[in-house]
């Protein structure tokens, strides 16, 4: 399968089995699934995760997004090693995100700073991803909690009108707000949360997206520039997504670096964990054979205008 884009170098991709994060489920379908962050420069303080358990049925994934002037690296490093830790253990299969966020928590409490350790903030958007049986057919479930800014979409191809997909927002920083204000986190330094934690739950088809993103991605830029007919230069990364056989972590770098080319990103990190459930293909156990994305190499000659930056640099927390 081939993801048609404009002319200019070609991007291949092996469908590859051995390099498909997927779990495969009885009713023959199977969860795929990517995660990805790309530092701006003089930053790197996101951190992702995707960690199957134990069961081989639920998914653990989340964005965490340091906070710039609260040496938000440490906070995000601190909360991925927490989260991998808290999946390795064999009862994870049986919490719900509540429990999760207690352990999390519980965890926060116990840890010991550095003696010389500075204060150091972050958000987090993270939750258990699996299937359910509905009276409408099988769907994704994606139970979550949030701090923070770090929203969830769920992205539907549609095919209606000019639109090829639509977006439904699960979660984002609240409304209304003050701008480069946050209003909740975790603060590693004072071992505790501060602000509110929503927790939420929505359930997907298969072949939606659940997207979950640091805030360095314009929305504006994938749900609705990269629907435009002029917008050809654009890696279009959801209709790529679409039109490929593997998701997986090389996949989806690549495409946050193709929008990194074209400065179509903001002036902060781009994370990004990408899920869908798909109906399982026999095709992909035979090894041969590709599943391609092309996308379009920027001009040197004719670069696409930077986008506005937005200084997060000052982003500050609300008390």
């Amino acid at each position: 399968m081939r993801f048609r884009a404009p002319s200019g170098y070609k991007t291949h991709f092996s469908k590859d089995t051995a390099n498909m994060t997927t779990f495969k489920d009885k009713n023959n379908t199977h969860i795929q699934w990517a995660k990805a962050s790309l530092p701006a420069e003089g930053k790197d303080e996101d951190a992702v995760f995707a960690i199957g358990l134990q069961d081989k049925k639920r998914l653990l994934v989340g964005v965490a997004d340091g906070i710039s002037n609260a040496n938000g690296r440490s906070a995000a490093q601190w909360i991925a090693k927490t989260m991998n830790d808290l999946a390795s253990k064999p009862q994870c299969v049986k919490w719900s995100i509540r429990e999760l966020y207690t352990k999390m928590v519980q965890s926060l409490k116990n840890h010991v700073a550095e003696v010389d350790s500075q204060r150091s903030r972050s958000t987090l958007t993270c939750g258990f991803v699996s299937t359910v049986e509905t009276s409408h057919g099988q769907k994704l479930r994606f139970d979550f909690f949030a701090l923070g800014d770090s929203p969830v979409w769920v992205v539907r191809f549609v095919n209606r009108g000019s639109f090829r997909y639509q977006a439904s927002v699960i979660y984002d920083a609240p409304v209304p707000s003050e701008m480069s204000v946050l209003y909740s986190w975790l603060d590693l330094e004072a071992q505790e949360i501060s602000g509110h934690v929503h927790f939420g739950t929505v359930e997907l088809d298969p072949d939606d997206l659940l997207m979950v993103m640091s805030d360095g991605i314009p929305e504006h830029i994938l749900l609705m520039q990269d629907q435009e007919k002029e917008r050809g230069n654009s890696p279009q990364m959801l209709d790529a997504i679409k039109e490929s056989f593997v998701l997986n972590d090389e996949i989806l770098n690549k495409l946050l670096m193709a929008y990194q080319d074209q400065h179509l990103l903001i002036d902060d990190d781009a994370s990004a964990v990408v899920v869908r459930l798909c109906k399982y293909d026999q095709s992909l156990n035979n090894q041969t054979g590709q599943s391609m994305i092309v996308f379009h190499t920027p001009d040197p000659n004719k670069r696409s205008p930077k986008m506005p930056r937005r200084n997060r640099k000052n982003r500050k927390n609300s008390q």
